[in-house]
């Protein structure tokens, strides 16, 4: 069975977080989760890391606690999380069928950086299991941690299905599986139709 985590904690009074982080909600915990449900017909766990009490969230999401707190190191956190990986922020939206990239069964795969072909980015990350030589690092940003690991390319092993809104969609338009927006503008800001139908 394949595992999806996700992290939500509650920037708004974090004074170093970045700005556009102070718009999630546990909302966006239940969303990403029926994302999923809607695109993914094979059973599956879904794990969000929070500070929130499990009844923050509708569906039937387990909850652990998030212990890292750091803006840059979050992502690390996946300490007793058992099987293959999927990870996932919350400003993640899934469009089409999933089972072509949930069935990787490889080591560690991560997107490309939009903006620098190159460089890896951690918008979506498929481990086969646990790596506590990763999350154990300390004093590095989990992208620091990442790109010294030895990986594969999620770009090349699904070529436009796992894209960036600001890199790929406003461009080309809507033809991918998983759409992440980093930075801004967030999916509530937009007013895309095929937002408001995969984004509920």
């Amino acid at each position: 069975m394949i595992t999806v985590v996700t992290t939500y904690y509650n920037w708004r009074d974090v004074p170093d977080a970045p700005e556009f982080s102070r718009c999630y909600t546990p909302e966006w915990v239940d969303k990403l989760y029926y994302g999923i449900l809607r695109n993914y017909k094979w059973p599956f766990k879904f794990i969000c890391l929070t500070n929130e009490p499990r009844s923050s969230f509708k569906e039937r999401i387990e909850t652990r606690p998030l212990q890292m707190t750091h803006w840059s190191n979050i992502n690390l956190q996946l300490y007793g999380v058992e099987g293959r990986l999927v990870c996932m922020g919350l400003d993640t939206i899934i469009v089409g069928g999933l089972h072509e990239i949930f069935s990787y069964r490889g080591a560690l795969a991560l997107p490309r950086d939009p903006y620098d072909k190159e460089r890896p980015c951690n918008a979506v990350v498929l481990m086969r299991g646990p790596r506590p030589d990763i999350v154990s690092k300390q004093g590095v940003s989990d992208m620091g941690a990442f790109v010294n690991e030895k990986f594969e390319w999620l770009d090349d092993l699904f070529p436009g299905q796992i894209v960036s809104y600001k890199g790929h969609v406003k461009e080309h338009g809507m033809d991918a599986r998983i759409v992440y927006f980093h930075g801004t503008p967030k999916p509530h800001e937009l007013h895309d139709p095929w937002i408001k139908e995969c984004w509920r």
